[in-house]
């Protein structure tokens, strides 16, 4: 079955297979949970807020979702898909898709920071 993933560790296997061997990542099915960020084109996101030391200095870890539909603004999911190659200037802009075959909402986890 799918990974389940920290929004982090997906980021950085996505970096590193985009910008080295993209075999090792290319195809694996994974498992994200955050919540629904809509984006200005229709789109949407899944983020998970990463913390340091407190709540104030949150970070938000968002990857794009592909092939599914929206669910409602932050609402909590679980979103299962791969990820696949980039052209060359996404690589750049930092930007991280995964390619969605499920999406379930879910109620919002005791910890919602990474």
């Amino acid at each position: 079955g799918p990974i389940p993933m920290t929004m982090g560790e997906f980021i950085r296997r996505a970096w590193e297979a985009q910008t080295g061997d993209p075999s090792s990542f290319a195809g694996v099915p994974v498992r994200l949970t955050g919540f629904v960020t809509p984006r200005r084109d229709g789109g949407w996101e899944v983020t998970r807020l990463r913390m340091a030391c407190c709540a104030g200095d949150a970070v938000p870890f968002p990857v794009i979702v592909k092939g599914l539909p929206r669910p409602p603004a932050d609402t909590w999911v679980q979103v299962e898909g791969t990820w696949r190659r980039q052209p060359p200037e996404a690589a750049k802009s930092g930007v991280h898709f995964l390619y969605g075959t499920s999406v379930k909402r879910i109620k919002r986890p005791a910890n919602p920071y990474e």
